[in-house]
């Protein structure tokens, strides 16, 4: 079914804007004819005067000045004008004594004109309102003059223009239904790709096709699949999460559950006491993997969508290392730090979650009494800014430096209690600020060693 265009279609303003600029011309062009018509000298009234009169005086007979007819002479009765034609008159006088030689049988008795002298001029004469050409020879013995009615003129001009006018009207509507027949067959690919959309499943997220759409229209249909595109890689990011955080929350919630029915059940105290024990180490699982869960959540749904800012990374790990130290000193750890400020681009938040899972992996696995060290410098050299963190625990085996940035991976008998997560989202941001990682071992070949290098602010 075919639906009238409202007041915001395009499609009715194109139709609209068509029908108003030809209605514009049109007007335009009555206004130069009426104007074209009666123009003084060089409109077409008086250019028909003018060719008259002289057409006239060259076809008078030579010596009719001499001959003596009383009462003038009134040429023979002309056809009868058509109604909407406006009639001219002829009178013809002797320049020698002022008498009238010849005259229409429509023209007045008197003079068309008083004043004598050749040219066009409006009069009155025989009680109507007349426009006049008058021509003399150039002997100066017989002067011609002719004439039209201003009302019969004005009538042939209406009558003329009244005549445009239907003609127009009755071209308008063809006119108005061919551009109404473009303008729909232009948007019929819009309206058909609407319709589409309309009946389109909410979560199918497939692109629209781009083929047979207009010009104009066809970057806004792509900046829309591009839309589509984001919006489907946040929801695959969204099912991801759920499905991420079912199968890490699994074993630390089964385990809570089954170590609070041993302690419910038990009448022991120190069975209790190691099932709470074990309660706690749970929660405190489940409470690091759901804010890892989390954070990488934040991170595919919006990366850094918001402006990058010049950020001081030293200063960012100084209050990180500052958070990290009491928990350094409960598990006997020295964490000691090389900070300089270095400028880079970047988002302050997801560099806080860069350094703090740094952090955590190495006071994770390092081991008790191990030494962290963390180090933020500018590289002269390169233009880089260099942030490490190494520590010197068991490290990690070469083959298995490149797969811990993997999410979900750990490595066989691992000792902690990680998730797998927190390295993947160190990668994750790494790429977000344009950052390479190097994995190794520290200078003296112990623990683990991982090296970021970001692009220098200015």
């Amino acid at each position: 079914m075919i639906r009238t265009p409202s007041h915001r279609s395009l499609r009715w303003r194109l139709l609209a804007g068509m029908l108003v600029t030809v209605m514009v011309a049109w007007l335009i062009l009555l206004i130069w004819y009426q104007r074209d018509q009666t123009r003084e000298r060089t409109g077409d009234w008086d250019l028909s005067l003018e060719r008259a009169g002289q057409i006239a005086l060259r076809t008078l007979p030579q010596g009719l000045e001499a001959i003596a007819l009383p009462r003038g002479y009134q040429l023979a009765t002309q056809a009868v004008p058509h109604d909407n034609e406006a009639e001219l008159v002829l009178q013809v006088y002797s320049l020698v004594n002022g008498r009238l030689l010849l005259r229409s049988p429509k023209a007045p008795a008197e003079p068309l004109t008083t004043s004598g002298q050749d040219g066009f001029a409006t009069s009155m004469a025989g009680g109507e309102e007349w426009r006049t050409y008058t021509i003399s020879d150039e002997d100066g013995r017989i002067q011609v003059q002719v004439g039209k009615a201003l009302q019969d003129l004005k009538q042939e001009l209406h009558h003329k223009m009244g005549n445009a006018l239907i003609f127009m009207a009755a071209l308008f509507f063809p006119l108005a239904a061919v551009a109404w027949a473009v303008t729909y067959t232009t948007f019929r690919p819009v309206l058909r790709l609407s319709t589409l959309l309309r009946r389109r499943h909410p979560l199918d997220l497939d692109p629209l096709a781009t083929q047979d759409l207009p010009d104009e229209i066809k970057p806004l249909v792509e900046s829309f699949n591009q839309q589509l595109a984001r919006v489907e890689a946040a929801v695959e990011n969204e099912r991801r999460f759920l499905q991420d955080a079912a199968h890490e929350l699994r074993t630390p919630l089964a385990v809570l559950s089954l170590q609070a029915d041993n302690a419910l059940r038990s009448q022991d105290i120190d069975e209790v006491h190691h099932s709470v024990r074990q309660i706690h180490q749970a929660t405190q699982r489940s409470a690091r993997i759901s804010e890892q869960l989390l954070d990488m959540a934040i991170l595919e749904s919006t990366g850094l969508q918001e402006a990058a800012a010049r950020i001081d990374l030293g200063a960012v790990a100084r209050a990180v290392v500052q958070d990290y130290r009491q928990r350094a000193q409960a598990r006997d750890q020295n964490l000691t730090e090389d900070i300089e400020s270095c400028f880079v681009h970047g988002h302050v938040d997801s560099l806080g979650i860069l350094l703090r899972n740094l952090l955590d992996n190495a006071t994770r696995y390092s081991g008790h009494g191990s030494n962290i060290r963390i180090a933020c410098r500018s590289q002269d050299a390169d233009g880089s800014v260099r942030l490490s963190v190494q520590d010197d625990g068991p490290g990690v085996p070469k083959e298995y430096r490149e797969r811990i940035l993997d999410r979900f991976f750990r490595m066989p008998e691992a000792q902690g209690h990680g998730s797998g997560i927190g390295l993947s989202l160190v990668e994750r941001i790494a790429r977000l600020h344009d950052a390479s990682i190097e994995i190794g071992a520290s200078p003296d070949e112990r623990g683990l060693r991982i090296t970021l290098r970001f692009p220098a602010a200015p």
